[in-house]
């Protein structure tokens, strides 16, 4: 009795323990309307990871230098020693990118926790596998070169309604997205197409731990975004492959890649993630599902589409395209929080500079729109215009699966009664919770919604009135 005794207060203190350091120390500042006020002093002082990594910090400080370096260097040698001798991509491009991208980490030193720092190390060694087993596998399926790919391109910040219109269209019977295990692995280790994202799938497992992660350090994205292995996600993470993506930015503050990134012709990237989708189609193809020999046509949509106008035109010259459009102070505030909430993934969100942050992201947005989506761009790039659809964010909330329903039919997918039907259903089952869960306060971070309407009104006269 007095040993069954023991081991009940051995567990019971366990249990509050693992609670302890399990628990997030998130606190929640109410609006008097019950909304989460996402603010500079949210960020800086309540939105604090649990303290599990407090101790997974304290552990990983031990470990030598050489398993925990962003160098260049350092970063190939572990990709080497971890996959097996191999070439990286061979294209100037990709040299260029991965040099600008790790000399980012040398000069702007972001406040990274050594869990952050880990967790980014182990995508970028991940990022060169990968570039190794595609060489690899083109070496032993050349033929994965002549996949012919049908894409919709789709582009649109934060809050104009492209995540939710791009989803929807993710459900039509003549479509296909991208799933978010693939976009972080693209090459499946299972030989059989049937296999594919099964509990056979290592990329199963490794993206479910970690969406679960991100959960666990930063919960209140669960209203933010939708997780899981196998939930259609942005081709903005296969440019990553090759170091030559934005998502970086959403992660870390890294102004000088973000200058770099502004400052490039990213076409060869264009022409890698191209490539990455032929591998992921091929591998689909042959067997995943025996009975289908159709083709389908991608769905790739990114807020990234909107400034690469001209090299997804040139990478993809017969597809149409469509963006969504909303004011500026809306997709500022929604921009503004969202990255300065995912940065603390990464880094110590008491060191993080939210105001530096947010002026790097009107800036890169304001190029993003103004600069890159002007009439004159679009009709350089854009032959005939009528490639490009446009969507208001008001005449989508007004009408969601009608709109799908129109986008469907300019790409070319078709408005069958099925792919209403599946739209409709979509529609029942995904209600948005962003607006009704959170309240932004731009001025916080040091940015004055007068300044960014004057800084967008050209976009704004161009695309809303």
């Amino acid at each position: 009795m007095k040993r069954l005794f023991l081991t009940a207060v051995a567990f019971g203190l366990a249990a509050v323990l693992g609670a302890f350091l399990l628990a997030s120390r998130e606190e929640r500042t109410l609006t008097s309307d019950g909304r989460i006020l996402l603010n500079l002093d949210f960020m800086k002082n309540r939105s604090v990871p649990p303290r599990i990594f407090a101790v997974a910090d304290f552990v990983l400080s031990f470990l030598p230098q050489s398993m925990t370096s962003l160098r260049k260097e350092d970063l190939i040698r572990s990709a080497q020693w971890r996959c097996g001798p191999g070439k990286l991509w061979s294209h100037p491009y990709g040299e260029e990118a991965l040099t600008a991208f790790t000399d980012a980490f040398e000069k702007d030193q972001p406040p990274l926790t050594m869990t952050g720092r880990m967790m980014l190390r182990e995508n970028f060694v991940a990022w060169l596998c990968a570039q190794m087993e595609v060489n690899r596998l083109l070496e032993k399926f050349p033929e994965i070169a002549d996949e012919p790919i049908d894409a919709l391109i789709m582009g649109g910040s934060p809050r104009t309604g492209s995540t939710h219109l791009f989803s929807m269209l993710c459900q039509h019977p003549n479509a296909t997205c991208l799933t978010f295990a693939e976009s972080t692995d693209p090459l499946s280790p299972v030989s059989r197409g049937d296999q594919i994202l099964t509990w056979r799938d290592y990329r199963y497992w490794k993206s479910f731990v970690a969406a679960n992660l991100i959960l666990t350090i930063r919960p209140l994205f669960k209203y933010m975004f939708k997780f899981g292995p196998t939930v259609p996600m942005e081709e903005i993470q296969l440019g990553a492959v090759v170091f030559g993506s934005s998502i970086i930015l959403t992660q870390v503050y890294l102004p000088s890649y973000g200058a770099w990134f502004r400052a490039t012709d990213h076409t060869p990237m264009e022409e890698y993630v191209k490539l990455l989708l032929k591998v992921i189609q091929y591998q689909r193809r042959m067997g995943m599902d025996p009975k289908s020999h159709g083709r389908k046509m991608w769905i790739l949509k990114s807020p990234q589409n909107a400034n690469q106008l001209r090299p997804k035109s040139i990478v993809y010259p017969d597809s149409k395209f469509v963006f969504t459009h909303r004011e500026a102070v809306p997709i500022m505030e929604s921009m503004v929080d969202l990255v300065s909430y995912t940065v603390g993934i990464f880094s110590d969100p008491s060191k993080v500079d939210y105001k530096g942050l947010s002026r790097m992201w009107v800036e890169h947005q304001r190029w993003s729109t103004v600069d890159r989506l002007s009439r004159e761009e679009v009709d350089k790039n854009l032959k005939p215009r009528s490639k490009l659809m446009n969507v208001r964010f008001k005449e989508f909330m007004a009408d969601p699966v009608g709109t799908a329903l129109a986008v469907a039919r300019h790409a070319g997918l078709g408005d069958s009664k099925e792919a209403r039907d599946a739209f409709e259903h979509f529609q029942a089952m995904s209600p948005q919770e962003g607006s009704k869960v959170f309240k932004y306060d731009l001025k916080s971070f040091g940015i004055s919604e007068d300044d960014v309407r004057r800084a967008f009104e050209p976009y704004e006269r161009e695309y809303l009135h």
